[in-house]
Parts: structure tokens; C-alpha cells; sequence
């Protein structure tokens, strides 16, 4: 008997993204209380910092724009000598793996910005920050700023040594306030990010885009787990401007066990509609990254507005037209929950408006897409869409496996839209319920 061996093109794609190395000492070097209330006391801790340092800060509010410097000393090898600033009631929050909530509040300093400027920014090269149960906030209602703001306020990183890295978040409440304009919560331009059990909402803009998080001229890994994370246009965006660093893409992203969520009181078609209209497009976009893994995450509520309601979109953007090199690569989108939405995942091959390079490994796989409902949300009502950009290059590998989608109203299963006649090359169509 004679055997034929037959390799699976797909089992080293998509690439499976590297963690993040955020390991924190246990060995404090100098604890520093700041004093109640003090915006000059806070900004003094962080002037001074020096890597080791336990920043306490008592339940108050800390108004002001502050700024993080290179901490001074040296971080070790990992574990590493972090720069902690914390909550002094840190131990009445939910435990490390809990989620905070509104609620928790009470047990967290509040850190405002009264202004249109970033509560927080940060100096060329700052490193090794951790917050722990901090409040950001901000108070104007009418400001359109950043909330914190990991860029660095010298000058958009144009080199690898410039980029902010090893910071974390941990049971943080980041947000803005109901009726004002908030850009983005959490602007994430660093190597080594981290944010976990945290809240990011309000973050919503009239006439233009806004998000809980976005990263654009940061190189990863990034580790964003079990938040909440409600922003109005994307909820997560990766791209969406050109690096100010040549050839960066975002890579070695891993998205997990995370809520996206916009509150129907944004939807203008709602009963329980504010009456605020702020710009809606979907709830994760990739526009520049590469080896990214969605598991385990709940996306609620995605409709036609700005755009035509899918809530995943997977388009490569030249975004400013000097980043050719962008793309959407080394892809796992498995085991979520996408609910309530106009429309599923679209898939573009290439930027329709500039030169950008093809998508290429995805994987879709082991998702429920629960009521995707074109009457009640709008759009098409089509669960997976395929954009053809105009280019010559074409999508790589892509993977459609044992999603069931429970899709009413009408629309479509899968649909490919263009004209230059789009091709996939490997594409794999198996084991999808539909109704």
C-alpha cells in the first residue's frame, strides 16, 4: 500500500502573535505618598521618578495636565523595576483578573484634565509605567482631546528608541463625560502595552472619528484583555494614521475576553436614543497590523451611520498616503460573540485609495453572530463581505470555519463587491451554520 501525505497549506498561517513581556518586580525601592488633592505634588512624583518607585495616591482629585519623564536608574532585566502609581485603596477593587466597573469608582484618585489637553502625555523614551486603579477623566464638555496620550508631546516617534514602551493599565476607569467630545480614551503608541480589567468609555466625537483605543506608530507586542471598551466610531483601531516610524506595522496584538459596546442611546433609531449625534462606523478595525488574535470577546450593537454597519473590518489603509507598506496580515478572529449588528466582518483586499499591500492569513473561526438584523440596524444585513481594492494584488488564505450566524431580515451569507473581478487565493468556505 502507498501513502500520499497531504500537508495543510493553512497550519503555520496565520502566524500566532508573541506575548507581551511586562513582568513587574515585586522589590518596591522607594514608596512616595502624594499629597491630597495636589496637581504640583503628583506632577513632582513623576518629575522625580526613579524605576522601583510605589507612587501611592490618596481618594481624591488630581486636576491638571501632567506629564511622564524617562524615570531615572535603571529598570533591571525581567522582572522589571516598574514606576507604579496606584491607587491607596487599591486593595478594596476587584482582585487582579476582575474587571472594575463604574461602581469601583470610589476607591480610585481621580486624575482629571479640566482643558482640551491629555490629562496624561509623555517625554521621548518614557518607559516602564504602571497604573493601578487609577480614574482618568475628563470635565469640559466640550473638549476634544485625548484622554491619555502615549505619544510622545517632544514629537511623533520617528525611530524605534523613541517610542514609549512597557506601560500598563490595570483596573483603570478611563472616560469622558456624556455630552462632551472625547477623541479617544487610550492613544497607544508603545512597544510592550498592557491593558487589563480595565473600563474605557464615553469616548465619542461630533464629526469625527473616536475611539476607547488606537494605535498607529506603535511597533507591540500589546495585550488588551477582559475591559470594557466602548467608543463611538471604532471601539479599537489599529492604523488609521501613518506611521511616523518607516515600515512599522502594529504587530503581536492579542485582544481577549473583552466587552466592545456602544450604549443605544447613540443610536438616533432607538427608543432610548440621548439625542446626540455622534459618529458611528463599527467596533474593531484593523488598517496596519500584523499577527493579531481575537478570542473570546463580546461585541454588542453595531449599526449603519457614518458607514453601512459592519462591525469587523479587515481593510488595509495607506491611510495619509506615505505608508505603503501598510497591511492587514496573521489574522485568528475565533470564539467571539457578535451581537445585535447591521452587518458581520468585511474584508477588503487592498486601500482602494492608495497603494497599500494585500490581506492576507485569516482565519474566521468558532463564532456566533447573533441577530444580524438589516431592518432593526440597517446596512445590507450581509455576514461576510469581500471588497475588492482596485490593486493587482489579491487576498491570501483566508478561512471561513464552523461560525454559526443566526442572520434575519433578509441579506446576505457571504458577497463580493467590485469590479476588477476579486480573487481570493486559498479560500476555505466549510462548516458554517446559517439561517
Amino acid at each position: 500500500m502507498t501513502w500520499t501525505l497531504r500537508f495543510n497549506i493553512l497550519d503555520d498561517c496565520p502566524a500566532a502573535p508573541k506575548s507581551v513581556d511586562n513582568a513587574v518586580s515585586a522589590t518596591v525601592l522607594r514608596t512616595v505618598t502624594v499629597t491630597a488633592a495636589s496637581a504640583t505634588s503628583l506632577q513632582k512624583a513623576f518629575s522625580d521618578a526613579t524605576f522601583g518607585d510605589d507612587i501611592v495616591l490618596p481618594i481624591d482629585t488630581y486636576s491638571g495636565n501632567f506629564s511622564l519623564p524617562a524615570p531615572a536608574g535603571s529598570s533591571g532585566s525581567s522582572p522589571y523595576n516598574f514606576v507604579t502609581v496606584r491607587s491607596q485603596s487599591l486593595s478594596s477593587l476587584p482582585a487582579s483578573g476582575v474587571r472594575v466597573a463604574t461602581t469601583d469608582a470610589v476607591n480610585m484618585p481621580i486624575v482629571r484634565t479640566t482643558n482640551d489637553s491629555a490629562v496624561i502625555a509623555v517625554s521621548t523614551s518614557a518607559s516602564f509605567y504602571r497604573f493601578q486603579g487609577i480614574e482618568f477623566a475628563a470635565t469640559k464638555v466640550d473638549t476634544t482631546t485625548t484622554l491619555v496620550n502615549l505619544v510622545s508631546i517632544d514629537a511623533s516617534a520617528t525611530t524605534l528608541s523613541q517610542v514609549p514602551s512597557n506601560f500598563i493599565f490595570d483596573r483603570c476607569y478611563i472616560h469622558g463625560t456624556s455630552t462632551g467630545n472625547i477623541r479617544r480614551g487610550l492613544s497607544f503608541q508603545v512597544a510592550n502595552g498592557t491593558v487589563v480589567d480595565s473600563y474605557i468609555s464615553e469616548c465619542h466625537e461630533i464629526g469625527a472619528d473616536s475611539q476607547a483605543l488606537a494605535c498607529w506608530n506603535g511597533p507591540g507586542p500589546f495585550l488588551i484583555q477582559n475591559n470594557e471598551l466602548q467608543g463611538s466610531a471604532e471601539n479599537v483601531l489599529f492604523g488609521g494614521a501613518d506611521p511616523g516610524i518607516t515600515d512599522l506595522v502594529p504587530s503581536d496584538i492579542t485582544i481577549r475576553g473583552n466587552h466592545f459596546f456602544k450604549p443605544l442611546t447613540w443610536y438616533v433609531n432607538d427608543p432610548s436614543y440621548a439625542g446626540i449625534d455622534w459618529v458611528i462606523k463599527n467596533s474593531f478595525e484593523l488598517k496596519n497590523a500584523s499577527r493579531v488574535l481575537f478570542i473570546g470577546n463580546i461585541i454588542e450593537n453595531c449599526w449603519a451611520d457614518a458607514q453601512v454597519g459592519f462591525a469587523v473590518l479587515l481593510t488595509p489603509r495607506n491611510q495619509n498616503g506615505g505608508a505603503a507598506w501598510s497591511v492587514v496580515r496573521d489574522v485568528t478572529i475565533k470564539h467571539n460573540i457578535l451581537r445585535n449588528s447591521a452587518s458581520g466582518v468585511n474584508l477588503q483586499n487592498t486601500d482602494d485609495l492608495s497603494t497599500s499591500l494585500a490581506v492576507s492569513c485569516v482565519r474566521i473561526q468558532h463564532n456566533l453572530f447573533d441577530n444580524i438584523n438589516r431592518v432593526v440596524f440597517g446596512g445590507n444585513g450581509r455576514l461576510f463581505q469581500l471588497l475588492d481594492g482596485g490593486e493587482s494584488l489579491t487576498a491570501q488564505r483566508v478561512t471561513i470555519d464552523h461560525n454559526t450566524c443566526l442572520h434575519v431580515n433578509g441579506g446576505n451569507s457571504f458577497a463580493t463587491v467590485g469590479d476588477q473581478g476579486t480573487v481570493i487565493n486559498d479560500f476555505t468556505w466549510t462548516n458554517n451554520l446559517m439561517t
